[in-house]
């Protein structure tokens, strides 16, 4: 990803739940693999910053024995790890999702193809029903960037994709 499509999936984040998700993003792109798990990248959130001490956890109604660092308490909300489990995992589905989607497209260009389908999941919103259509390979939205947060579909290549 580059720095303009992580700025706009911090864009995307609620400020109000997520304290830095410019920081957050950086963190998990610094982290991740060529294939990555999501939920070893929600891990990497919150174990980011500095380890809390037992008592700090013990404030924050974490378990004193699980490996959690300030992260978990600046970057989310005070709602309880639960949040910050979910918030840190939909953040690391995303990324997934938009580095499958980038990756796909350069693969898909070094064998030439011209052309894809922007394919929409099958229960999708109705701005994702709406872009399904053929699209040049550098111009078919990307499933998030382009849609929403926690959108599942994808691309497939149509019957004109060498042409």
């Amino acid at each position: 990803m580059n720095d303009k499509q992580i700025e706009k999936l911090a864009s995307m984040l609620d400020p109000s739940l997520w304290k830095n998700p410019l920081g957050a993003i950086k963190t998990l792109l610094q982290h991740q693999g060529k294939i990555f798990d999501p939920r070893k990248l929600s891990h990497v959130i919150l174990r980011g910053g500095t380890e809390l001490t037992k008592d700090d956890k013990k404030k924050a109604g974490i378990n004193p024995n699980a490996k959690t660092g300030s992260a978990a308490l600046s970057c989310f909300t005070d709602d309880g790890l639960k949040d910050c489990v979910d918030l840190a995992f939909e953040l690391a589905l995303a990324i997934a999702t938009i580095d499958e989607s980038l990756d796909k497209q350069q693969r898909w260009k070094r064998q030439n193809v011209k052309r894809l389908i922007f394919a929409p999941a099958p229960d999708c919103c109705d701005s994702c029903k709406k872009l399904e259509k053929e699209y040049p390979v550098d111009k078919a939205p990307i499933p998030v960037l382009d849609t929403h947060l926690g959108c599942r579909c994808s691309y497939t290549m149509g019957a004109n994709c060498f042409d």
